[in-house]
């Protein structure tokens, strides 16, 4: 078999460290499942997706191990598409169950799309007024931060259309901060170190919740 030749770039140390979990297990991933009411249109979500993949590089990411490379390599795609689906369910079914066993299917096929984004959403409708959206994206492209992000950008395109056509500031991509973070986690500079080592024994040490007394 023929090995391909893959441009990327190197993934961020907070990456790195997530990888062997994301690797080996489907938990490692960023959910949400967001209640709608009133009138929705699918087609409207569509074109919001359609919008914030395009404007974000790490929702164009997929990841590339080489052949025995024990860390892979963030591969941005100048287009994708994201896994966007509209799924109909039957009135007398138990909804809370659904939306469960939606959630799990996106964490088992997290890594399966050969679509260019692991962005993953499904559309429940309901009734006409009431519908459930679900979100998924693996821990390696963002936190639960950065999916509320993204949740707050798609109700904006969503509620404005045209702002679709407006979101054209540049923007801070991530394979530039993972670039930044790697030169500052390989930086030899002692007196930077030693910087942050006194700035952080000035923080006040706080008792966690789940610490003994």
């Amino acid at each position: 078999m023929i090995e391909q030749d893959v441009a990327g770039f190197r993934i961020s140390p907070q990456q790195r460290a997530l990888w062997p979990w994301q690797r080996d297990s489907a938990s490692f991933c960023s959910q949400a499942a967001v209640r709608i009411t009133g009138r929705f249109d699918f087609e409207t979500l569509e074109a919001a997706v359609r919008a914030v993949v395009e404007r974000h590089e790490i929702l164009r990411t997929s990841f590339h191990a080489p052949a025995g490379a024990g860390l892979p390599i963030q591969v941005i795609h100048e287009t994708a598409t994201a896994a966007c689906e509209r799924r109909d369910v039957a009135t007398d079914s138990n909804h809370e169950a659904v939306l469960e066993a939606v959630l799990k299917e996106h964490r088992k096929t997290m890594f399966e799309s050969d679509r260019g984004s692991l962005l993953q959403l499904s559309w429940l409708p309901q009734s006409s007024a009431k519908s459930d959206l679900l979100v998924t994206l693996p821990a390696v492209c963002g936190d639960i931060w950065a999916l509320k992000n993204l949740l707050r950008e798609l109700a904006s395109l969503c509620s404005a259309p045209p702002a679709l056509e407006e979101a054209d500031e540049e923007l801070l991509q991530y394979a530039d901060v993972a670039a930044w973070l790697n030169d500052q986690a390989e930086d030899d500079d002692e007196e930077a170190r030693q910087y942050w080592r006194h700035q952080a024994a000035s923080v006040p040490r706080w008792r966690l919740l789940c610490e003994q007394p």
